[in-house]
């Protein structure tokens, strides 16, 4: 299976049954990821608001992706803010990222997402880091920013943009 989806649906089923636990959560994904052979292409992952103390299960399922060729990543999370480990930054075979509640904060040698075409980016901090570094997206034709903070310091080189949505961003006037 190349396409393996954690969505909204896959946590209702198993709150249903009582067992949508951190443990039954994190134990359930870990084995598919454990048995899975072969590319993943799609990964969605919704992260339901249930009591993780740390990202460090996530942080390792996304290092599983950076190493099996992951195309598209949506990352839906409902807890506290994640921030994505610096392999996600080396996952360049990626077309379509989205992104929800994370802090994203690339490592200094990053040099952006060459194949990129679709970025969604909802309640996303860019942090102090960013400032000043061009990341470059050569491909990216759509990018919705919604409800992000410190957007200014989010310098991308996009040359083949056609759609662009800036919503609820108070200081994407700074842009």
């Amino acid at each position: 299976m190349r396409v393996l989806v954690f969505d909204k649906h896959f946590s209702r089923k198993f709150a249903i049954n009582g067992a949508l636990v951190r443990n039954g959560f994190i134990r359930i994904i870990n084995q598919v990821l454990c048995l899975h052979k072969g590319p993943i292409l799609k990964f969605h992952l919704y992260i339901p608001n249930i009591s993780l103390d740390i990202f460090q299960e996530i942080d390792q399922w996304m290092l599983v992706l950076s190493r099996n060729g992951v195309k598209e990543l949506i990352l839906n999370n409902l807890n506290r803010r994640y921030e994505l480990p610096s392999h996600v930054f080396s996952c360049q075979e990626l077309t379509n990222l989205e992104l929800h509640k994370c802090f994203f904060k690339p490592p200094l040698e990053f040099d952006g997402f060459l194949n990129l075409e679709d970025l969604y980016l909802e309640n996303v901090n860019f942090g102090a880091k960013l400032c000043g570094t061009q990341i470059s997206l050569p491909q990216l034709k759509a990018l919705s920013i919604q409800s992000c903070t410190n957007v200014y310091n989010f310098n991308i080189k996009a040359t083949k943009l056609q759609s662009l949505f800036v919503i609820a961003c108070p200081d994407a006037m700074l842009l």
